[in-house]
């Protein structure tokens, strides 16, 4: 009897263990602030606070439209547009509760300015104005994505060129969306330290942020995410990319220590379209295109004018 009830009291523990773990991982949450990260003198935004600021100050000085669409599981889904002077449209989706202002604010000068592009900065399931749960690591995300481009397609016309980029979890998303039938207009992807599926990126962060063994915690958070609808197994960035023509540019930073490097490496290892890569020596995690601001504009206009239709 008192090993009857010491296994019971076990697997109770160990299943709320998990369901905490799983509600950790995935349940909706605030979304990180970069204004105030900028400031802190122990943040990797730090050395870019001036980058950053400069970055936000033109967001917040653009009069952007809100947009919102439904999802093919019924969520309100919130984004924000802003025209550009060319048939092109960049479709930027952000990371793990994250949002567009911390992602992109360094980067939508160079996209709408200097490339003359459409931006519609996504917001994330689970996150912001969108509605949702769950953060699901790309596995329903990407399904969003999709939804997007067919979107932008409809609002701006079949003869556009429309590129998808994500940071993080972002990048994941939009490559796991690579294999989708996206729009015959998306010419191609740009993707900055994306991982290589969920059940890898959990791993990860488990062994090197809370020194977790991957049993059993990982198997029970596993059972409730597929009781709750999204397996982790059911999406994968490598198998994407190997059933995917449209052409892939591949970022991260070689001092990244939240995504492994060598989940790009991966990545690109699997792709069986056009495929680049480009490596920031110094950049963390996210921080490629603070590091190494020239190369990597010099690397997207390569990728983008090779791949555009409307010159």
């Amino acid at each position: 009897m008192n090993w009857f009830i010491f296994s019971a009291a076990l697997v109770i523990a160990l299943g709320l263990a998990g369901f905490i773990g799983f509600l950790f991982a995935f349940a909706r949450g605030p979304s990180v602030d970069i204004t105030r990260q900028m400031l802190r003198p122990s943040s990797i935004y730090y050395p870019f606070r001036e980058t950053l600021g400069n970055g936000v100050k033109w967001l917040r000085e653009h009069d952007f439209e809100h947009v919102y669409i439904r999802s093919h599981d019924g969520i309100r889904l919130h984004a924000r547009f802003l025209p550009g002077r060319t048939d092109r449209c960049i479709i930027m989706v952000h990371g793990y509760r994250s949002k567009g202002e911390n992602d992109f604010s360094c980067a939508c000068h160079f996209y709408h300015d200097l490339l003359g592009m459409s931006l519609l900065i996504t917001t994330q399931r689970g996150n912001g104005k969108s509605g949702g749960r769950f953060v699901t690591f790309g596995i329903r995300e990407r399904y969003d994505v999709l939804l997007w481009a067919e979107y932008i397609r409809d609002r701006m016309g079949e003869n556009i060129d429309l590129f998808l980029t994500g940071v993080s979890m972002g990048a994941s998303t939009v490559l796991m969306a690579a294999d989708l039938p996206l729009p015959a207009c998306t010419r191609g992807i740009i993707a900055d330290c994306g991982f290589t599926c969920p059940e890898d990126i959990i791993c990860a962060v488990m062994k090197k942020r809370f020194r977790l063994p991957k049993f059993p915690l990982l198997y029970i958070v596993k059972l409730y995410a597929r009781i709750f609808g999204f397996p982790l197994g059911s999406a994968d960035v490598r198998k994407s990319l190997a059933n995917t023509a449209i052409p892939v540019q591949l970022i991260h930073g070689r001092c990244d220590d939240f995504v492994p490097c060598y989940m790009t490496e991966q990545n690109f290892a699997a792709a069986a379209c056009e495929k680049y890569v480009f490596y920031s020596e110094p950049a963390g995690h996210g921080c490629s295109y603070l590091c190494d601001k020239e190369p990597m504009e010099e690397a997207i206009v390569k990728f983008v004018t090779e791949h555009m239709k409307n010159i």
